[in-house]
């Protein structure tokens, strides 16, 4: 049974005209929606209901996800577990890295990494692999979004 706007519908098999009814000839059968108590088959809006209802909610649902996962933007100051984040500048991250001289034979490891800066840094610039170390499930997925536009993907990750 199939609802349909406060009705059900019930299936039925039906041959397409000229089908032979052996099973070779599957692909030849179609599904027909047939309302209880009615000899012809159901109308073109009886197909297209269930579709235009599963259209309509993916239409509200997709988008309020998307701008869920998109919509995260830390800010500066803001509380953490232990810590309160704070954006490491850009010329801080080169200097260290480039102070431990970091080459593509290492890997590096930033605890606490949270907007991923240091990891892409380390990945891009020196040619390291790179893992970030985080613990507000936001900021990683804030993180990895960053590595992926950075086009890190396969030598970083959070």
């Amino acid at each position: 049974m199939v609802p349909l706007v406060g009705r059900s519908i019930e299936p039925e098999i039906v041959h397409a005209p000229g089908a032979r009814s052996h099973l070779a000839d599957h692909a030849a059968t179609a599904l027909y929606y047939r309302r209880p108590g009615r000899t012809k088959r159901g109308t073109l809006m009886d197909w297209l209901r269930p579709g235009v209802a599963a259209l309509a909610a993916l239409t509200f649902a997709l988008p309020a996800a998307a701008q869920k996962d998109r919509g995260y933007e830390p800010r500066a100051g803001q509380a953490g577990k232990d810590a309160v984040w704070e954006p490491t500048p850009d010329e801080v991250v080169d200097r260290m890295l480039r102070m431990a001289q970091v080459t593509p034979a290492d890997t590096v490891v930033d605890l606490g990494a949270g907007d991923g800066k240091i990891a892409i840094a380390a990945a891009k610039k020196f040619g390291a692999r790179a893992l970030g170390i985080e613990y507000n499930p936001d900021l990683v997925r804030h993180a990895q979004r960053n590595i992926e536009r950075a086009g890190v993907a396969a030598r970083a990750r959070v």
